[in-house]
């Protein structure tokens, strides 16, 4: 009887944690990298009202209204860039999230106690999750593209 509820306590030899924890990371990174208009709420903001203004003075000069589309488009194609680096970095985290998730489904099958299970059960949870959030980031990505393409199109 001791002897099985040891076993119903051991814990699992190994973990993917660092594994989704590098991918987090690679995905934070390539987050960070958005140029133009970024991710950050506040300097969102400022920048769009700076680029997009609800109206334009009689007094902008030519040059500066077309210095002002340049910066748009400079914005919507470094938008489309970063969407498509993004999407690169999900799909190369694909045999990553494969790898991760074979692991946790192996050792809930040939786990020996409850304990096991369990921490195999929260292990495929987490790889899960970090792929949810790499479909987020994605998603963040190229709403902020289409959207900075169509502000760009409505202002022009």
């Amino acid at each position: 009887m001791l002897i099985n509820q040891a076993r119903q306590l051991e814990l699992l030899p190994t973990t993917v944690l660092n594994d989704v924890e590098q991918d987090y990371s690679q995905i934070r990174n390539l987050l960070k990298q958005a140029n133009g208009i970024t991710n950050n709420v506040p300097s969102t903001n400022q920048a769009f009202s700076q680029r997009y203004p609800v109206s334009i003075s009689s007094t902008t000069s030519d040059l500066q209204m077309i210095a002002s589309a340049e910066q748009r488009w400079q914005d919507s194609l470094s938008a489309f860039q970063h969407s498509l680096t993004l999407g690169a970095g999900a799909v190369q985290n694909l045999p990553n999230t494969q790898a991760q998730t074979t692991f946790p489904l192996a050792s809930s099958q040939s786990s020996v106690g409850i304990l096991q299970a369990t921490q195999a059960g929260n292990q495929q949870v987490a790889v899960q999750t970090r792929h949810l959030a790499d479909l987020t980031a994605l998603l963040a990505a190229q709403g902020r593209s289409q959207a900075l393409e169509q502000a760009r199109k409505a202002e022009a």
